[in-house]
């Protein structure tokens, strides 16, 4: 059996190990059946047939869960709030206070001043919040779109950006975003927004209104 086997049955185990370390468990579902897949190939490649069968079984285990989290007809709702001013929104911020500044180091939660937002509910549950600022009649500033850790999978975005928006009616203004950290301009680009120069050190992204 060649060494290439060996590594392979290693850098599968290390596979697993990463999505045990994963907070959103869709991520943890599907990086666990990629290493769980991976490591009944290595199970055939040794002839272990019980490491096969066990790895097969965790694999269907982790698809059915994830077949079953896409298909989960989640309540989208949202909650206006005075941004900042609010007391709940200022206790959620002070409790994800560390996970935001990963994402966004330049988010002040002590600029209150014409502070607006919302938090995204997911079966009544609070699992996001958005705060802005209105500049212009065309231009509203992101200041903070944090969504916690177990439901950050964009569809917080997508809702805020089709429904949202409307509601407030702020579906014909431009958005602006910084994105000081790379994690967060992946986030901001996936979602549609394009850099477009850059306000002090930090890239300014814009997100033109759909006709």
């Amino acid at each position: 059996m060649g060494a290439w086997v060996e590594y392979f049955g290693t850098l599968s185990s290390v596979v697993i190990v990463v999505s045990l370390m994963q907070k959103n468990i869709r991520w943890l579902r599907i990086i666990n059946a990629i290493g769980a897949a991976a490591f009944a190939t290595y199970g055939v490649l040794i002839q272990a047939w019980p490491v096969v069968a066990l790895n097969a079984f965790i694999t269907v285990i982790d698809i059915y869960f994830l077949v079953q989290m896409r298909n989960a007809d989640e309540l989208f709702d949202f909650l206006p709030v005075d941004g900042l001013q609010s007391k709940y929104v200022r206790k959620f911020i002070d409790f994800h206070r560390a996970d935001i500044r990963s994402f966004l180091p330049e988010f002040d939660p002590e600029d209150r001043d014409g502070v607006n937002g919302c938090l995204i509910l997911r079966d009544i549950r609070p699992v996001s919040i958005i705060l802005y600022r209105v500049i212009s009649e065309r231009e509203v500033r992101i200041l903070l779109d944090y969504s916690v850790p177990s439901h950050r999978d964009h569809r917080n975005a997508r809702y805020f950006l089709k429904y949202v928006l409307r509601h407030l009616d702020l579906g014909h203004v431009t958005l602006t975003a910084l994105g000081s950290e790379k994690l967060h301009r992946n986030y901001l680009e996936a979602i549609g927004f394009q850099q477009d120069g850059m306000e002090g050190n930090a890239p300014l992204y814009r997100l033109e209104p759909k006709n």
